[in-house]
């Protein structure tokens, strides 16, 4: 099977997505050859049968220069390849349609986000299949619509031994510093904790704002953990890549999440594979965490929940869902394999 894979990014220091390169040296395993096209390309290293072109972004390239390059790469690959995968963005499924139609090639779509925009029900109708991570992940219903689980790489996200002080609670969240992933709720939590914990609490804020409306909530956030006189206990650290985030997970006691968008969050799945405490809001963990790990949205109550886990410690309960719901290896074979079946009809 030739198989070609459209991405935002291919870069193994990409804070964001820098764990898709696992996703492409997997799929390499399952296809004869891999053409990778990118708008931004950086550090990578694929097997020999994995060819990666860039749109450009890196070097500065337009709007217009770029689109000019998506046709042109995308129309050679697609007239070479069984099928097409695209990660993240249904607008480039419905700019492709046409051409898969040509060239009678399956389109493929990952996606995993609440929101559902006119573009997304567009690539609905026009792919043959869309994978996603949770039934939450994608809120369209069809029979297109294939949950998969997120594809966390195991042998990267192991335990380590919990390196626990009894006179510190180490506390960790990872994501955006944005309104949707509600940190400033997580800023009142440790000002709760404060009273309530027998130990001194820190938390390092990995991640950083994106956009302008990102960083307007940022000084909030800021003033706020001055406010309440917490600039020694609240790091922010920002973003990190893909590969340093093992080393945090495995040196703090639990993991904080208090996201909004409504679906199975990466973090906590890269956090539950380290055996990694960790309590979260998010009501799309509700099927999946053991009550000890949910919290309703209210200050006291998660503060509570975290409290009660005291800190050094680790379970492995947390690791074996990932391993039999969320694991790379697994979860990528089971996309190409759909893929697989879908050409040979």
């Amino acid at each position: 099977m030739k198989i070609c894979i459209i991405t935002q990014s291919v870069d193994a220091n990409d804070a964001i997505l820098g764990f898709f390169n696992r996703w492409i040296s997997e799929f390499a395993k399952h296809a004869g050859k891999v053409e990778v096209i990118a708008n931004r390309v950086g550090a990578y290293a694929f097997p020999p049968n994995v060819a990666v072109r860039s749109l450009g972004r890196e070097r500065g390239a337009g709007r217009i220069a770029r689109y000019i390059r998506f046709f042109r790469y995308t129309l050679y690959a697609i007239r070479r390849s069984d099928a097409t995968f695209v990660h993240m963005i249904p607008a480039w499924v419905v700019l492709l349609y046409p051409f898969a139609l040509i060239f009678r090639k399956p389109l493929y779509l990952w996606y995993t986000h609440k929101s559902v925009t006119l573009s997304l029900r567009l690539a609905t109708f026009m792919a043959a299949k869309v994978f996603t991570a949770s039934e939450e992940s994608f809120r369209i219903a069809t029979p297109k619509k294939v949950v998969v689980g997120h594809a966390i790489d195991t042998e990267l996200f192991t335990p380590g031994a919990p390196h626990h002080n009894p006179r510190e609670l180490r506390l960790l969240t990872v994501g955006r510093i944005t309104s949707a992933k509600d940190t400033l709720f997580l800023i009142d939590v440790l000002d709760a904790l404060r009273a309530m914990a027998p130990q001194s609490v820190h938390l390092p804020v990995v991640g950083a704002p994106r956009t302008e409306r990102d960083r307007a909530y940022a000084a909030e956030v800021y003033r706020r953990v001055a406010d309440y006189g917490l600039t020694g206990s609240v790091d922010f650290v920002g973003e990190k890549t893909y590969t340093e985030l093992p080393t945090l997970y495995r040196s703090h006691d639990v993991f904080l999440h208090a996201s909004e968008t409504g679906s199975v969050d990466k973090v906590v799945i890269e956090a539950m594979a380290c055996a990694m405490p960790v309590v979260t809001t998010s009501e799309a963990f509700r099927g999946m965490l053991p009550e000890a790990y949910r919290a309703p949205k209210d200050v006291k109550k998660f503060a509570e929940k975290v409290a009660a886990l005291r800190g050094g410690t680790r379970d492995t309960q947390l690791r074996n869902i990932v391993l039999e719901q969320h694991n790379l290896t697994t979860t990528i074979a089971r996309i190409a394999q759909i893929i697989s079946d879908g050409v040979k009809k």
